[in-house]
């Protein structure tokens, strides 16, 4: 029989239980709420003030304060770019040339960030504020085209070549008509922009050139150059520049076809000739730069040119033939564009090890020897010519150039314990004078010296 009174107990006592739980949960409700309002709520709204503040700044009648905003907006996150570029296009228009530039260079920093958050365009507030975003970017960089400050046109410029790597789109019209800009130097801004946009490179060759003849330093100040990547159908005006009489323009088109690979490899028998008609004048410039210096540009454009193709025996012979040359500077070039080659040059292992042969017999250092060296180091390791590049590299420990009895140490190491013979000189250098010696002999005898690895068993 029920037990009345005594459910009744049992029911009263789980309502109470009910009621603490819930009065907790209302608490703890409130204590949030109230953590939100007293901490979070103004954190939020300092943040998103952040934007407006300096929005508010850039009327300041104070050009200091302007100046500051300008830059500050810069760095705004992405779900704040909207506002932040109309307020920075409305500035284009300030009395101060310095907040114009400032307003420009932030218009890119906000086209970089815009472009290059992964969540901009599904997850903020505004889903399609990166194409909006990004166009009003372009809108304001090209009207800053047109500001009679030097400084402001070319942010402009630079501006417009973020928004080049981050699209992929077709130069706009103005920015290719800034190539002929009256001044050189938003000539070499565009020279480095316009390359950025798709196809860019073959409209910038001839505004490049125009400025390698000038030699006046800009294009290095703007980073130009490097980035040019024309097509297969620039090769033909290239290959006419490398055969033209201005010597910095022959260097010019030999890197820039050294950079084409596989497209400029029509390019290869030119420069063959180039490399082999540089002229001795390079010879006092930097052994193993290419600024102002054929004999280095057209060899390393050979090597990227030339391995994989039909003609890469013509050019390793060529290469083997100039380690004979009277010149020491196209001696290492010739080495060092053979060591680039790699396996594709084994067929000048014989021409290498007289090379290191003869300029181990000499007294004074000489860098094409070390060259050779290196070249030898990086080709021969595993092929059949091993013994004899060994017996070359043994012989060049015995130098008493320093440097070549470094290089031929650091060389045996690939080598590994077919390089057993050069063991006993490997232990001698390890009491030599010079401690750099004597690290790399002591490094290339452990590889020498190192045990067979057995086989694996099969699992």
């Amino acid at each position: 029989m029920l037990d009345v009174p005594d459910a009744w107990d049992s029911g009263r006592v789980q309502a109470a239980g009910g009621f603490q739980l819930a009065a907790k949960v209302v608490v703890a409700a409130l204590a949030l709420g109230a953590a939100y309002w007293i901490v979070g709520r103004p954190w939020y709204e300092a943040m998103q003030g952040g934007a407006r503040a300096e929005i508010q700044a850039l009327r300041d009648a104070d050009a200091t304060a302007r100046q500051n905003a300008a830059a500050a907006l810069g760095n705004v996150p992405v779900d704040e770019a909207g506002m932040a570029l109309a307020a920075l296009a409305g500035t284009l228009d300030d009395p101060e040339p310095h907040v114009r530039e400032l307003a420009v260079q932030s218009i890119g920093r906000i086209t970089d960030t815009i472009a290059a958050d992964p969540l901009a365009r599904v997850e903020h507030l505004s889903p399609d504020l990166p194409s909006d975003g990004l166009q009003a970017a372009r809108a304001g960089a090209l009207q800053a085209f047109d500001d009679p400050d030097l400084a402001v046109r070319l942010a402009a410029v630079r501006t417009l070549a973020i928004l080049g790597r981050r699209t992929g789109s077709a130069p706009p019209p103005r920015l290719v008509a800034a190539l002929d800009d009256p001044s050189p130097d938003v000539q070499a801004a565009a020279v480095a922009a316009v390359p950025s946009f798709s196809g860019g490179s073959d409209l910038a060759i001839p505004a490049y050139f125009r400025l390698v003849e000038r030699d006046d330093g800009l294009l290095g100040a703007a980073g130009a150059g490097p980035g040019l990547r024309p097509s297969r159908a620039a090769v033909p005006d290239l290959v006419a520049r490398l055969k033209g009489p201005d010597s910095r323009s022959r260097v010019a088109a030999a890197a820039i076809l050294g950079g084409m690979g596989a497209d400029a490899s029509e390019a290869i028998p030119e420069l063959l000739a180039a490399f082999a008609s540089s002229p001795a004048t390079d010879d006092a410039t930097d052994a193993f730069s290419t600024k102002g210096n054929l004999t280095n540009a057209s060899s390393q454009a050979l090597t990227r040119l030339a391995p994989g193709t039909s003609s890469s025996g013509e050019v390793v012979a060529a290469l083997a033939a100039a380690l004979r040359s009277d010149r020491a500077h196209m001696r290492a070039a010739a080495a060092t564009a053979l060591e680039s080659m790699g396996s594709d040059a084994e067929a000048a292992v014989p021409a290498l090890i007289t090379a290191i042969r003869e300029a181990a017999a000499k007294e004074d250092f000489s860098y094409d020897g070390t060259a050779a060296v290196q070249a030898l180091g990086r080709i021969a390791p595993g092929r059949a010519e091993a013994p004899a590049a060994v017996a070359a590299l043994t012989e060049a420990l015995r130098s008493d150039a320093q440097g070549l009895r470094i290089a031929a140490a650091q060389a045996l190491e690939p080598f590994g314990p077919q390089a057993a013979p050069a063991i006993p000189d490997l232990q001698r250098l390890q009491a030599d004078a010079d401690p750099y010696i004597q690290e790399a002999a002591t490094r290339t005898l452990s590889a020498v010296e190192a045990p067979p690895r057995l086989p694996t068993a099969a699992p």
